[in-house]
């Protein structure tokens, strides 16, 4: 079993990584409508219940005012014929935004399809229309305005706490709403031709309250609290008809810390749902989806006795859903192992936090969690959380893959004459093209480096990190002031000779590399590179990097010493003085000496045997490494993510390079200015003093006082301190 890191940076990401040894593995919860309740016409033969259809903000037209034009459409599944009630319906009135003002009539269908309306003038109405909802699973009900009932007023503050309806909105209210009735399936009325209500059924002496989704009653308080029970639409009873208050929900802002109220609006049905699930953790409260499907959301608390609830329906001709009514706060305790606090729900809300701290540990990451949500989670939910942020991060690996060649034109597009190759193969399985190679060298790259670099090269090649193994070949310049100068990159399956021929074949083109004895290539000694880049370019000088070179050198051979000397060797600009410290070496250690001679040339390697044309003297691979350095985190990006920063990068380097330059007033580029002016010293021959002071040290000259000397056309003897001319040490042997 592969053991998992303890931090992000060292997480792997296949699946197969996470340990199944943790006591508490987590369950993600999947959310099933198991509580919907059911449509009309899906109560069951035997059922009770039935679903009241409630039309309002509309208005009857016609002579025989049958014909309801505009307003809404809501819903009341599970209504009790045995709990209706005339002051339950004013309740209901009042959450859709009437007053006491109202009136109502309901449907009653007869023969051949047709139906007729009657109002709701007494008691023995509501138990007519209740028993047509029984027998039919559904009845419509309409509000219409001004139509005092005499005896509603009595029976007004019977009910406590009522939940609200379900708001489906399904015709655009004038001037606040528009678009064409919602058309639900499971809501189409089921007529049935051979039973037909004219008379009214008799049911009496019951004790009522009405099931509307789900109904709490205050025992301490007779009378609607409205405090407790909000509603999307002004309860005045001066208002000839609802008013709405919306306010758009701020992903951006809000998302964090959710602040739920009436009116307020989300985009999608997923922003909600994902801000009701935020609200949740954040105030340690568990709760179900009772109603949750395209139209309509209603989310309730899971504690006994809690009355919470949130209700949102989706507006006509939009994806915006709005929250239309809520129940009162929560009256429960704060739970700490939240079943919503998933490895899914924390990569996502932590995301930018484990992007900029990939070195987060386990246990810290438990203790920021557990600060900040009052939320315990198992090692085993940071691992996940560890892997999904990781993918949210860099996005999907897999799926950018499927889109590099959209890169590939869009590159070619915006940047002409540069040198895009790509390189698939056929699955010998699945039979699809799959990708192996990528090449990229930029034309203002190429231009450039042909204009005002010198003919030297640095190539490396480095492993890319994610899921999907790779290469990342480089090839990097210096420019006039010795700093490095990208010039092309490539993604290759592996590091072998073919890769690093087919990079190589590349670079000798974009660059027309045909004088080849001119050329320096300066790499490690990479799997394949020395023998690809002989067979390619047979006539350029080949430097190995002294680094890797004594690598190599101190796994027979190490200590400090051996160390200095091989660096030594490599320092001597002159074969005689190179032939001296490798005699040293052979002096001081034989078998060290043989290793040199035997694993490789001093024109790979010194600067004695080194070729001037370049003017370079460099020992060290260092300018790919120096690049591979700043691309550190694009390597454990996808693809396309990792491509575009290296772009973005060398985009940038150039215009900060460019502007820099352009303040400067010397003629020589500041590094090599640095350069010059640090080995100028001052010489005073009649002081007979220089400021390298190994003059007054040794009383010798040093060569830059022999150098002012020969210009006065006068012998260096002659400044030579006493102590060492022949006279005195002849007074020593007499």
């Amino acid at each position: 079993m592969t053991e998992i890191g303890d931090t992000l940076e060292d997480l792997i990401i296949e699946e197969s990584s996470v340990s199944s040894k943790d006591p508490q593995p987590e369950e993600e919860e999947e959310e099933q409508d198991d509580d919907v309740a059911p449509r009309s016409g899906e109560y069951g033969r035997n059922s009770e219940l039935f679903t009241l259809k409630v039309h309002y903000g509309g208005a009857f037209t016609g002579e025989i005012e049958k014909n309801y034009v505009g307003g809404c459409l809501d819903y009341f599944d599970d209504c009790n014929p045995i709990d209706m009630k005339l002051y339950v319906l004013i309740h209901m009135t009042n959450g859709l935004g009437y007053g006491t003002n109202v009136g109502f009539m309901y449907k009653i269908p007869v023969v051949n399809g047709d139906f007729s309306l009657r109002k709701i003038e007494m008691e023995d109405n509501i138990v007519d229309m209740a028993a047509i909802g029984k027998q039919n699973g559904s009845v419509e009900l309409y509000i219409t305005q001004a139509n005092n009932i005499a005896f509603l007023d009595s029976e007004v503050g019977q009910l406590g706490e009522i939940a609200e309806g379900h708001n489906e909105d399904s015709k655009g209210y004038s001037g606040s709403f528009n678009g064409e009735e919602f058309h639900d399936s499971d809501y189409d009325f089921c007529k049935d031709d051979d039973v037909i209500y004219n008379q009214s059924v008799a049911t009496a002496g019951r004790d009522l309250s009405i099931v509307l989704e789900q109904i709490q009653v205050n025992e301490e308080s007779e009378f609607l609290n409205s405090d407790e029970l909000n509603s999307i639409y002004s309860s005045s009873d001066e208002e000839v008809g609802p008013t709405l208050r919306f306010v758009l929900f701020r992903l951006e802002t809000d998302m964090e810390d959710p602040n739920l109220y009436v009116g307020l609006q989300f985009s999608s049905k997923n922003e909600y749902k994902e801000a009701i699930e935020n609200h949740a953790v954040k105030w340690g409260k568990e709760f179900r989806w009772k109603k949750n499907d395209s139209i309509k959301m209603r989310a309730v608390c899971l504690a006994y006795n809690c009355s919470w609830f949130v209700f949102a329906s989706k507006m006509a001709d939009s994806d915006i859903f709005v929250i239309k009514t809520m129940g009162p706060s929560h009256q429960c305790g704060r739970t700490f192992y939240h079943k919503r606090v998933t490895s899914t729900f924390l990569s996502k809300t932590y995301v930018e936090f484990l992007r900029l701290n990939r070195k987060v540990t386990v246990g810290a990451f438990q203790e920021k969690v557990h600060r900040e949500l009052n939320a315990n989670i198992t090692r085993h939910q940071v691992y996940k959380t560890f892997q999904k942020a990781k993918i949210l991060i860099y996005g999907k690996y897999k799926k950018q893959y499927s889109k590099i060649w959209d890169y590939y034109e869009e590159l070619l597009k915006k940047n002409p004459g540069s040198t895009v190759d790509i390189v698939t193969v056929v699955d010998e399985i699945s039979g699809k093209e799959r990708f192996q190679r990528m090449y990229i060298c930029f034309e203002a790259l190429k231009r450039g480096f042909r204009e005002g670099c010198r003919p030297v090269i640095g190539v490396d090649g480095c492993h890319l990190r994610g899921p999907y193994p790779g290469i990342l070949l480089t090839a990097v310049g210096i420019d006039p002031n010795d700093f490095i100068y990208p010039i092309a990159y490539a993604v290759v399956e592996i590091e072998n000779k073919n890769s690093w021929r087919w990079f190589i074949e590349h670079l000798k083109y974009d660059l027309e590399i045909y004088d080849q004895q001119s050329w320096t290539f300066i790499s490690d000694r990479q799997k394949g590179l020395g023998s690809a880049i002989h067979e390619i370019l047979p006539r350029i000088e080949h430097r190995h990097c002294v680094r890797h070179l004594h690598n190599n050198f101190k796994k027979l051979h190490p200590g400090d010493s051996l160390k200095a000397r091989v660096w030594a060797c490599a320092r001597s600009t002159y074969r005689k003085r190179f032939d001296n410290e490798m005699e040293s070496l052979k002096q001081y250690d034989e078998e060290a000496h043989k290793w040199l001679t035997e694993n490789t040339s001093p024109y790979h390697w010194s600067r004695s045997h080194f070729r001037t044309i370049p003017n370079c003297d460099i020992l060290l691979n260092n300018l790919c490494e120096s690049f591979n350095s700043v691309i550190l985190e694009a390597r454990e990006k996808p693809i396309l993510g990792m491509l575009e920063n290296i772009r973005m990068y060398i985009m940038e380097r150039l215009r900060t390079k460019r502007e820099w330059i352009r303040k400067r007033t010397e003629n020589l580029c500041p590094k090599i200015q640095k350069k010059l002016d640090g080995e100028k010293f001052a010489v005073d021959l009649e002081k007979r003093v220089c400021d390298c002071r190994r003059w007054e040290l040794t009383g010798i000259p040093c060569s830059h006082a022999v150098c002012c000397i020969s210009l006065t056309g006068e012998e260096p003897e002659s400044f030579v301190n006493q102590c060492y001319s022949k006279t005195l040490f002849m007074h020593l042997k007499s």
